[in-house]
């Protein structure tokens, strides 16, 4: 392309905004490592700069950085005031010092520091600024300075235990020049003033090399046979607006290896900006275009290239593509395991054991309200008691904090019924794990860690206990094995005691021929928490079987033996008697997992004499209804995912967990490639096809997030453990609870322009402290994403 073509392209290229034509830029941390700041970070630098093609050059501006606080051993100085409070804040000389840690508070963990100097936003944006020049393009000779500059600023990281919450900021520039780049020539921007570290940047504008922000492709990449493969083009510059693109631009895809391209394609325009989203207003707030390259095959190693645009970043095509996503996905599971410690061989993720009664921790029995007394916040698990519940260990970290609540119940659900889909495979697939050398799949040992967690503390009677929880939220500072807060066990529950029979019956049901003693054990547990739920007084009203759980326990069981007392337990509760029953899947945004459709499911892979033919009918009705509509959501999403509709606000993982059980199970059905490629398409979003290129799921892919809700990363000083799905965007329309508005205001004031006008796809920052966007849990982000990762890795 020379210059005259690139003002064509120009010239085809509009922004909803004047004056505003086209955009890319360079992930320079492909060519230049990305530095840390955090100690000797004075003047704010350009990290990463490139040509857009032809006439826009985004520089990206980093300004300040954190340095975390560190444990430290406490000296108590005279005129120390301690704040008795949950954080024990220690303040000295009138300033805030840090909090103490432990239950001997002999360990200070010291504040958070801001480091370096702030951006200076009206020298940023003055194109007098900037003189870009060039040694080889004779228009750029003498400096050419910027038509207009246009920003977004976004926060990253923050000084939560500090006096003052505050974060650093990536400013990206966008330079819109008078005249088009030539590629292949040779380019500086020099910066007036001195007020970055560095006086200049230099690149060569090549856009089938440098990585492009505005071309989106999945960094899990694509196994060779798999029906889809697509790539998009969308771009938003803050108070530039979005950009348009001309239908039909080339796009190739380029072997990493040789430097060629294998395949060309045409850009195709998939939704505009002004287009609803399944009833919703636009959640890019630009036009976004796909790039369809669905009948490449060859392993390797590519990137999207746009023409007169940038490339992607690198992803393979290969068998294991899916499978080593798996591995990282399930594995996170493995690191929020409570109660054993982490570190080699089994990962690099060094953590000591906590949450052990070896240890000294102390497990308390609750009791529940007694009449006229009222629960205030934790105390919903109820009331301390002096006596201690023996052998209390085990299950998972709910998410940052260390809670192990019922609803992780759904995780070892979701891995049994995916080794279920296909276990001569799960039989060899080794998840390094410190059970891998027993004779038990991995996937099983999984799943087992939480139900073995259960039937640990199943009280003598049978009843199961729905988990154990610190009497608060963690205190700052310290990490999940220096708690300090009481930690209490739940009292067992009707619901959980049916939940857990249905489950270890299902493991039951899967080591019968195998390992029929350990099948018994599992059984009889199970029944022994369903008979306590059955004579329980508080499953009175709950013993026609309109309990859902009670439901799922019932076709758990005669899955496993047989017995017609469980058939027509199950057939008289389920609602799958009706033609009309609707499959109601994982609940978008809470974790809630429907037990009459898991109910219907097992039904429906049950083969026993006597079978309802009919219920099963109008399971598989319901279930294909059901992925039909996903399919239709996917067809109406800029980005092509499950999207929310109607009322549903996208937060708490909505947009970045493929919400696509019941198309897995569609195509296991049907085998139908409709519901494979659907499948494929949910995953898109959340593995880096997205606005930022970011993958959620940390250690998959080249750009992850580096901060979440999780204080053993934060007190430690080490990278997230890999495995963890965060919740991903959320979007600034959304009303916050009560409790949220205070925080997420105070990284409000470093984005730019005005949050609430930014798109809600968009509205996802690296901050790690902002639960709805930068948390997770077990049972709603990781056991999802690992399911469907899995059956990907695995179907035939």
């Amino acid at each position: 392309m020379n210059k005259s073509d690139s003002k064509k392209l120009i010239s085809a290229i509009g922004a909803d905004v004047p004056k505003i034509k086209f955009l890319s830029f360079v992930w320079f941390f492909w060519i230049l490592a990305t530095v840390s700041f955090a100690g000797t970070m004075a003047l704010p630098q350009a990290q990463e700069v490139g040509c857009v093609a032809p006439n826009i050059i985004l520089v990206k501006i980093r300004a300040q950085d954190v340095e975390h606080g560190s444990q430290i051993p406490y000296e108590n100085h005279p005129g120390d005031e301690i704040n008795q409070g949950l954080y024990r804040l220690v303040w000295r000389d009138g300033h805030l010092i840090g909090t103490l840690v432990g239950a001997d508070g002999k360990i200070l963990f010291t504040v958070d520091r801001l480091v370096g100097e702030p951006l200076n936003v009206e020298w940023a944006v003055n194109p007098d600024s900037y003189s870009i020049t060039s040694s080889d393009d004779a228009y750029f000779a003498d400096g050419i300075t910027p038509v207009i500059v246009n920003r977004k600023s976004r926060p990253f990281d923050f000084t939560k235990n500090a006096e003052k919450n505050e974060s650093p900021q990536d400013h990206f520039l966008y330079l819109t020049l008078p005249e088009p780049l030539e590629i292949g020539k040779h380019y500086t921007v020099e910066f007036e003033n001195g007020q970055l570290q560095s006086s200049s940047v230099s690149f060569t504008y090549d856009p089938t090399v440098l990585p492009s922000d505005v071309v989106h492709v999945s960094q899990i990449g694509f196994r060779p046979d798999d029906p889809i493969k697509t790539a998009f083009l969308s771009c938003w510059m803050g108070d530039g607006g979005g950009l348009s693109y001309p239908n039909g631009l080339k796009f190739s895809l380029i072997d990493q290896k040789t430097g060629q391209a294998v395949f060309d394609g045409s850009v195709q325009l998939d939704t505009r900006a002004t287009e609803l989203e399944n009833g919703q207003e636009s959640h890019i707030k630009a036009n976004v275009y796909e790039m369809n390259f669905s009948a490449y095959k060859t392993p390797g190693m590519y990137c999207v290239s746009v023409e007169g645009v940038g490339s992607s970043l690198p992803f393979p095509i290969t068998e294991g593509a899916w499978m080593d996503a798996f591995y990282v996905s399930v594995r996170g599971l493995y690191h929020q395991r409570s109660g054993i410690a982490l570190g080699l061989p089994y990962t690099p993720f060094v953590r000591p054991r906590g949450f052990h009664p070896d240890d000294g921790v102390k497990v308390y029995e609750t009791r529940p309200a007694k009449d006229g007394e009222r629960t205030v916040g934790f105390q919903r698990l109820g009331f301390k008691t002096d006596q201690i519940v023996p052998d209390a260990w085990g299950g998972y970290m709910d998410a940052g904090d260390w809670d192990r609540r019922p609803l992780h119940i759904y995780v070892p659900r979701l891995m049994l019924d995916l080794y279920d889909l296909s276990p001569s495979t799960f039989n060899k697939v080794n998840l390094n794990v410190p059970e891998s050398t027993n004779d038990l799949p991995d996937l099983l040992d999984e799943a087992l860690w939480l139900v073995d967690f259960c039937k640990r503390t199943q009280v003598q009677e049978g009843g199961i206990r729905p988990g154990i929880n610190s009497s608060e939220h963690p205190r700052r500072g310290e990490g999940s094995w220096q708690e300090s807060l009481d930690v209490l066990a739940y009292p067992p529950t009707v619901p959980m005691s049916y939940d857990y029979a249905g489950v270890a019956a299902h493991v039951a049901f899967i080591l019968e021929d195998t390992h029929p003693e350990k099948a018994k054990d599992y059984f009889d547990s199970a029944l022994r928490a369903f008979e306590w739920a059955e004579n329980h007084p508080q499953s009175k009203e709950r013993g026609s079987g309109k309990n859902v759980s009670r439901i799922l326990a019932a076709a758990e069981f005669f899955r496993l033996t047989g017995d017609s007392k469980w058939h027509n337990m199950y057939l008289e509760a389920t609602r799958f008697t009706e033609p009309s029953a609707k499959y109601d899947g994982h609940k978008r945004g809470s974790g809630v997992f429907d037990r009459q459709t898991e109910a219907g499911w097992v039904y429906y892979l049950t083969d026993r004499p006597g079978m309802n033919q009919a219920v099963k009918e109008n399971f598989k009705r319901a279930l294909l209804a059901d992925a039909n509509s996903c399919i239709a959501a996917i067809n109406e999403t800029a980005f092509s995912w499950v999207g929310t509709k109607g009322k549903e606000e996208i937060a708490y993982s909505s947009s970045v967990i493929p919400y696509a059980v019941s198309l897995v199970r569609a195509h296991y059905l049907t085998q139908d490639e409709k519901y494979l490629s659907a499948t494929i398409l949910s995953c898109q979003m959340g593995a880096g096809a997205n606005p930022l290129n970011v993958c959620y799921t940390s250690g998959v892919g080249v750009k992850t997030q580096q901060r979440m809700v999780h204080e053993d990363s934060y007190v430690s000083h080490q990278p997230l453990p890999p495995g963890l799905t965060t919740n991903g965007p959320y979007d600034p329309q959304n009303k916050l609870p009560g409790n949220w508005v205070n925080r997420v205001e105070q990284f409000r004031q470093f984005i730019y322009p005005m949050a609430t006008t930014w798109p809600a796809l968009e509205s996802w920052f690296d901050v790690g402290t902002f639960s709805p966007m930068c948390e997770f849990t077990v049972h709603r982000n990781i056991a999802p994403n690992a399911y469907v990762w899995g059956y990907l890795a695995t179907r035939h």
